[in-house]
Order: C-alpha cells, then sequence, then structure tokens
C-alpha cells in the first residue's frame, strides 16, 4: 500500500509499534511522511512540517514532564466526552480546529 494515493500535500505521522513476540512494551518509532509531489511552496511545506516535528516531539516531552502528559490526557478525556456527544451517529474521523481551539 503507498501512502501517496492520498493528499499530496499532506503530511502524516507513522507510529511504528518496536515489537517483541508479538508484544508491544510501549516504545515507538516515530517517523514524519511527506510527498515529494506536494504542490505547496516552500513555506507551507517548512510550516506543515514544523508543526508535524512538534506533534512527534510531545512524546518525549511526556516522558521527561509527566504533569504534561497529565494535562494532554485530561484535555483528551473532555474532548472525547465533547465529540462522543457532538458526533455519536458519525464515523471515527475527529476535526481539530486549533485556532478556535474547539471542535469542528
Amino acid at each position: 500500500m503507498t501512502i501517496f494515493k492520498r493528499n499530496k500535500d499532506a503530511i502524516y505521522l507513522e507510529i511504528k509499534p518496536k515489537v517483541e513476540k508479538n508484544y508491544w512494551g510501549g516504545d515507538v518509532e516515530l517517523n514524519i511522511i511527506c510527498n515529494p509531489e506536494s504542490k505547496l511552496d516552500e513555506e507551507s511545506r517548512v510550516a506543515l512540517l514544523h508543526l508535524a516535528q512538534l506533534i512527534s516531539c510531545a512524546i518525549p516531552v511526556m516522558e521527561d514532564h509527566p504533569h504534561i502528559a497529565k494535562i494532554m490526557e485530561n484535555y483528551l478525556i473532555e474532548y472525547n466526552k465533547i465529540i462522543y456527544k457532538k458526533h455519536k451517529n458519525y464515523d471515527n474521523v475527529i476535526a481539530v480546529d486549533f485556532k478556535n481551539k474547539g471542535i469542528l
């Protein structure tokens, strides 16, 4: 399967579990996947890549600062409550609007 059959301008975060004998111990390898055929201008590509890097660095930041992980977990719990109420009858796609700090 090729990921590039999707949106050429998108950046994908691959979270690859490190597995031993069909068991995942919690370690992952993070990969940021960009399509070289993206039509975005250089400034936009760099900004989008930077956002992907910030999202990716959340994992080691949470390991180094457990209180950050707790903040994120609490946010996710509240967010999921709102999503469930708003989209009970929809599929599993979640849209996030960071500019308005809310749900689309």
